[in-house]
């Protein structure tokens, strides 16, 4: 399934979608860009409260937030002086 949207743990048919794009909107809230760098990337991880040492639910939401349901991950295409070069992928195993 080729999709943008964020997982929705209500419906069954999102589980195991594993692996899809973050939505240009998304892209342009967390990194004020939709060509984000590894370094911008990085950054945004380490808000998320796993990384931060901050007890979840406190704050804002963070990049994290944004595939929480098991199985699935989200990716963003990162960029070097406007050229891509890799995939910033994060997201959630079933364990």
């Amino acid at each position: 399934m080729e999709t943008t949207e964020t997982p929705d743990p209500r419906t069954g048919r999102d589980y195991r979608t594993l692996l899809r794009p973050m939505a240009p909107e998304q892209l342009m809230h967390y990194f004020g860009t939709e060509t984000p760098t590894a370094w911008q990337f990085r950054a945004r991880l380490a808000e998320s409260p796993a990384n931060s040492g901050k007890p979840p639910g406190q704050g804002t939401r963070t990049l994290c937030d944004e595939c929480e349901m098991r199985w699935t991950a989200l990716y963003a295409i990162l960029y070097e002086y406007g050229v891509p070069t890799q995939l910033g992928i994060f997201g959630s195993s079933g364990g």
